[in-house]
């Protein structure tokens, strides 16, 4: 069993992609959220939850994620790729 301190960005944020590996989007998301809510700028955890909500459909959040992700860090390259990759699909109202 794993066993999280509730400050740690850095467990919560291993734990989500434990669970992301799994495909358990739902355990994945509330461990990315625990991970900002302790570290708003931690670029892994806004990434991350950025392809949770894409893989929930949820276009428009998962933009803003990574949005934040690269306010964060302007050189953060995963977040700046999935933004622009999201931006044709967003344009055609999805």
């Amino acid at each position: 069993a794993l066993t999280l301190e509730p400050a740690d960005a850095l467990s919560h944020n291993n734990a989500g992609l434990i669970y992301l590996g799994r495909n358990n989007v739902w355990a994945a998301g509330v461990h990315f959220e625990a991970a900002i809510a302790t570290d708003p700028a931690n670029v892994y955890a806004l990434n991350n939850l950025g392809v949770v909500l894409e893989r929930k459909s949820r276009i428009a959040e998962a933009r803003e994620m990574y949005q934040r992700a690269m306010d964060a860090n302007p050189d953060f390259a995963p977040a700046r790729n999935n933004h622009k990759r999201l931006a044709p699909t967003a344009a055609v109202g999805r």
